[in-house]
């Protein structure tokens, strides 16, 4: 299970809000723009600039980070944390946007038209938490190919967070490997 606490001062003071569920509007819990500091006991988590997982994000691991620097984030920006699904077998997070925002899918096998998921051409970011994966340009694993895997990325394993190497909009199917 993942948890995540919340420090409204840095270095873990002041008032906490601890969660182990996403939340799309830290308003709710009168925490918005409020987060000077966290601590992720468990699990990985995403980190957003504005309600409803929009804005820019931080991706964070199991650690201490004392100050909004060490988070990844500017002062006071935080509206929004999600957690990845929970990790057995092959799983993949697929985003509507750029950056892990927007709508997110979560898939742990195949699926050879993702129109069934209402995400067909739409995915702009993935997290591939666990396995290889091969993304698809058609349905039924047609067209090109492109070959996404939790050790690989661009900038850190796993993570994915513009359209490179697959290409923006036009993924219809998808299958571990």
């Amino acid at each position: 299970m993942a948890r995540i606490r919340l420090y409204q001062d840095i270095h873990f003071q002041g008032r906490e809000l601890d969660t182990d569920e996403s939340i799309e509007n830290l308003q709710a819990h009168d925490f918005n723009d409020a987060v000077l500091s966290c601590i992720v006991e468990s699990g990985t988590w995403l980190l957003y600039q504005h309600a409803h997982f929009q804005g820019e994000v931080s991706l964070l691991p199991v650690g201490s980070y004392g100050s909004p620097n060490a988070m990844g984030i500017s002062n006071n920006i935080l509206s929004a944390v999600r957690k990845p699904p929970a990790l057995s077998g092959p799983v993949i997070c697929l985003f509507r946007d750029s950056y892990f925002r927007g709508r997110m899918v979560v898939l742990r096998g195949a699926h050879s038209n993702l129109k069934m998921l209402n995400f067909n051409d739409r995915m702009s970011s993935a997290l591939v938490l666990r396995g290889n994966w091969a993304l698809h340009e058609h349905v039924d694993f047609r067209g090109k190919t492109w070959q996404l895997g939790c050790d690989g990325g661009p900038f850190a394993p796993g993570q994915y967070p513009t359209p490179s190497p697959f290409e923006n909009d036009t993924v219809s199917a998808l299958k571990p490997v």
